[in-house]
């Protein structure tokens, strides 16, 4: 039992060590560290370790060498354990799919999250560039056109030509954005 204290202490050096008590205040973070970054982490009790939180490819991985020692074993045991068994390819197959299942998970939500980035920064250039326009158009307007026009009547104009120049830019974008959609969904759907 000594000797399972020392590999334990030897093993759990290698992982980031959490007291429950801290953990449970702090289980968001050290799940987005074990889902991003491939942490393991480490939980203790009375300064004691009785779990660890780790990489869904870890417990695949773990699930698979206990499928391969499993099969080992039954070979030596004898043909009536092995009808029973599960084939390590199929089980090996079930890891990699979901591996990949959770692998394409995390490629929609980046993909998800880098649109509504580059949408917010393409209106905030659409906005920029229409505010620019408006400087611009309302000073030549007012340089070219006679004297007597209104000023409210500039400002209709060229409060008609901005919200045009907009919806041109996000009609625009709209297109640019179904167009990548179309090169990028056959990387998607594999």
């Amino acid at each position: 039992m000594a000797n399972d204290a020392v590999k334990i202490d030897e093993i759990i050096n290698d992982y980031e060590v959490r007291p429950i008590a801290e953990a449970r205040t702090t289980i968001s973070t050290i799940a987005d560290d074990v889902a991003h970054r491939s942490l393991r982490y480490v939980l203790t009790r009375h300064g004691k370790a009785f779990a660890a939180v780790v990489p869904i490819s870890d417990l695949v991985q773990l699930h698979l060498k206990d499928a391969h020692e499993f099969e080992a074993m039954s070979q030596k045991i004898g043909s009536s354990v092995q009808e029973r068994s599960i084939p390590i390819p199929a089980l090996k197959k079930a890891g990699v799919d979901r591996e990949i299942s959770n692998i394409d998970s995390r490629l929609v939500e980046v993909a998800a999250k880098m649109q509504g980035v580059l949408e917010a920064v393409y209106t905030e250039m659409v906005e920029e560039q229409a505010s620019e326009l408006k400087t611009t158009l309302s000073k030549r307007l007012a340089e070219a056109l006679p004297k007597n026009v209104e000023r409210g009547e500039l400002d209709r104009m060229v409060a008609f030509e901005v919200d045009n120049f907009r919806k041109r830019m996000i009609d625009h974008e709209r297109e640019a954005t179904d167009q990548a959609s179309a090169e990028w969904e056959p990387v998607f759907r594999g």
